[in-house]
């Protein structure tokens, strides 16, 4: 059948101009590019549209939180705001006036700026560091207070030999919204970048003395996988038992200055 179309095709292409031959497949080729980027710039056009109107939403929402934290200050404790911060703030907030947290955040950084009462705690990188946060990672800061320090594991095999490794490191818990496998790492990167930022310590050489605090890891979907990895090779592994290493995470001093200044507590 396929060389019965290819000679047909051949002697079509031997009786017809090659330029009439292509004329309906260049036709239709160009109806599909017209179709094509006349949807795809009508499209854009329209994100463009969607994303300005938007844009404009939140910046006028960004003024009124701005004004809304500044009404609530009384009027002596107003004063010049630091430049150095105000303006790395205006500047930075532009890219972030869609996460409603963030923003948020910026507005209470720039109120406070110009608030004497907290004039002395407010610190230079502070709007670099709420440009670095994912609304995640505002969002875990919170849980930082009134406590400043809240409990981490790393679960852990340990082998007959005496020997460890982590099955899953930094398994931090305490977001009740933040539980399955995924969002557990989630959470783990979130720590990670909290760190990195200086405003949390993740600290595996203490933990709290109450050990009872750390049942709740017991059920944890990591924890209850390593038990399970032990369970099911007992009979010939090397493995001795399922365990879990236990720390404290922690706000450093600049993340309590900075939960102070960012977050309304």
């Amino acid at each position: 059948m396929a060389d019965e179309k290819s000679k047909d095709l051949i002697a079509k292409s031997l009786d017809s101009p090659v330029k009439a031959l292509l004329l309906p497949v260049a036709s239709e080729v160009g109806d599909f590019f017209s179709d094509f980027l006349y949807h795809l710039t009508g499209n854009v056009h329209l994100s463009a549209e969607k994303k300005r109107a938007q844009h404009a939403h939140d910046l006028e929402m960004f003024k009124q939180e701005l004004a809304q934290e500044t009404k609530s200050k009384p009027v002596e404790c107003l004063t010049d705001p630091k430049q150095q911060v105000v303006g790395q703030a205006l500047d930075l907030a532009k890219n972030c006036l869609s996460e409603k947290e963030i923003r948020q955040m910026f507005a209470r950084l720039i109120a406070n700026a110009a608030d004497c009462r907290y004039q002395s705690v407010v610190h230079p990188s502070f709007p670099a560091i709420i440009s670095e946060l994912s609304p995640l990672d505002a969002e875990n800061l919170k849980l930082f207070y009134p406590s400043d320090k809240l409990p981490i594991i790393n679960c852990c095999i340990r082998y007959k030999d005496g020997g460890s490794a982590n099955t899953f490191e930094n398994c931090f818990i305490e977001n009740p919204k933040m539980q399955s496998k995924e969002d557990l790492l989630l959470q783990a990167a979130s720590i990670d970048a909290l760190s990195r930022l200086g405003i949390i310590k993740v600290d595996y050489t203490s933990w709290f003395t109450n050990e009872a605090i750390y049942n709740k890891f017991l059920k944890s979907i990591p924890m209850v996988e390593t038990q399970n990895i032990v369970k099911s090779s007992l009979s010939t592994s090397k493995y001795d038992r399922a365990d879990m290493v236990k720390g404290i995470v922690g706000l450093t001093p600049l993340g309590k200055t900075f939960v102070k200044v960012c977050f309304t507590v």
